[in-house]
């Protein structure tokens, strides 16, 4: 595939296609050679997500971002999606609405009436503040909509520190660059959720896929697009990932 015609400010970040024989590595993942080569690392995350992203080449064929908050999803009388309504007071009419906010999915059961609700199984965020290496001894912390009040335990901080010592003799002696806390959104039984809202036509969740969302996402993102556009996902199958 060719690089798709654009203007100075999306070409930017679009992604190249066309692979190359000597360097066929994806955009976005420069960073890996500099692990390889144990050389100094830029950055603690393996995927650059604005290279990745083709946000900005939707604007070329006539989206548009509205920024706001959606507190209630606008259905006609047989229960189709029409519109959304936002915390403003404002509207905006859609025939089909994509719920993909993580964590915060949670809200957006609220966005329906009691019946639909009830429909939509809890997104919770987990905080885990330890390594995977270690397991999960700590129960599960509920998550608030506002991010940034995350509690960073210092023990916790420690054993991570001490656990990296003890397993990578490069590692030991650098001190942490961030300390931090984050949060994942999971479901119950830890399966994504992708698929119609049992109930409300033109609704559709992509949410809980929990520390594997950048891996999943683009994925999960093709599979939302067909159902939106043709009615059904071709490449993949979401029977597991339904609503049960």
């Amino acid at each position: 595939m060719t690089k798709p015609n654009a203007t100075a400010r999306s070409d930017e970040i679009c992604i190249d296609f066309l692979f190359r024989e000597k360097d066929s590595r994806i955009p976005g993942r420069e960073v890996l050679p500099s692990v390889a080569e144990q050389t100094e690392v830029p950055t603690s995350s393996p995927i650059d997500q604005r290279l990745l992203l083709l946000g900005e080449n939707s604007y070329l064929v006539g989206s548009k971002l509205v920024i706001g908050k959606v507190v209630e999803a606008l259905l006609d009388k047989d229960g189709t999606v029409c519109g959304v309504k936002l915390e403003d007071g404002s509207t905006i009419d859609a025939d089909a609405l994509a719920i993909a906010c993580g964590p915060w999915t949670e809200a957006a059961r609220n966005w329906f009436g009691p019946e639909v609700k009830a429909k939509i199984p809890r997104m919770m965020g987990v905080k885990y503040s330890y390594s995977i290496a270690t397991g999960f001894p700590d129960a599960a912390v509920l998550v608030t909509e506002s991010p940034g009040n995350e509690e960073v335990r210092p023990e916790m901080v420690n054993r991570l520190i001490d656990a990296t010592k003890k397993t990578s003799s490069e590692l030991g002696d650098i001190p942490p660059r961030t300390k931090q806390s984050c949060y994942l959104p999971t479901t119950d039984n830890g399966i994504p959720l992708i698929g119609e809202v049992p109930g409300v036509k033109g609704a559709f969740i992509a949410a809980g896929h929990g520390c594997w969302g950048i891996l999943n996402g683009p994925a999960t993102g093709e599979a939302i697009a067909e159902l939106l556009i043709e009615g059904n996902a071709k490449h993949v199958d979401l029977k597991r990932f339904q609503f049960s």
